[in-house]
C-alpha cells in the first residue's frame, strides 16, 4: 500500500523474517514510524502508517492510503470478522475498499502465509489484492 503521505506500507514480514508489526520496546518505533531499509527507502509496516496514535486509535473511516490495486485503505473495523482474506468488504453502496486490522486482531504465532493460499495470515494492513494489477506500475 501506499500511505497518503507518500511512504510504502509493506508487509509486517521483516527481512529477516521476524514480524515487524508485533514490536516490543525496542522496536515500538519502527512498526509505529516506520524505518529504512537496507537500500534506504523509507516503509511501514504496521497500521498506523505513520500517524500519530495507535492503529486502534484510527475510526473505520479514517483513510489512510491507497492499495496498488486502487482501493482505499481505512482505519480498522471494531469487528473483523466481516472482512474478506485480503482485509476488505464491500460497503452498502458497492464499493469496496480494505481497513487495517489492530494487534489483538491477527494472530501472529501463524506462520506468515500458507502455502495453498495467496493471503497472508499477518495482515495487519493487506492480505492479499482484490482488484488487478494489471495495470499498476512496479
Amino acid at each position: 500500500g501506499m500511505s497518503l503521505n507518500g511512504v510504502p506500507a509493506y508487509g509486517a514480514q521483516e527481512g529477516g523474517g521476524a514480524n515487524a508489526a508485533e514490536f516490543d520496546e525496542f522496536t515500538q518505533g519502527v512498526a509505529s514510524w516506520g524505518h529504512a531499509a537496507p537500500t534506504g527507502d523509507w516503509h511501514y509496516h504496521s497500521g498506523e502508517f505513520g500517524r500519530v496514535g495507535t492503529v486502534e486509535e484510527h475510526t473505520k473511516e479514517t483513510l489512510l492510503g491507497y492499495a496498488m490495486d486502487g482501493f482505499p485503505i481505512y482505519g480498522p473495523l471494531d469487528d473483523d470478522s466481516v472482512l474478506d482474506e485480503c482485509n476488505g468488504m464491500t460497503e452498502s453502496d458497492g464499493s469496496y475498499g480494505y481497513h487495517v486490522r489492530t494487534l489483538a486482531q491477527v494472530d501472529e504465532s501463524l506462520s506468515y502465509c500458507e502455502s495453498d493460499s495467496s493471503a497472508v495470515n499477518w495482515n495487519y494492513i493487506l492480505g492479499c489484492f482484490k482488484g488487478d494489477l494489471t495495470l499498476s506500475a512496479f
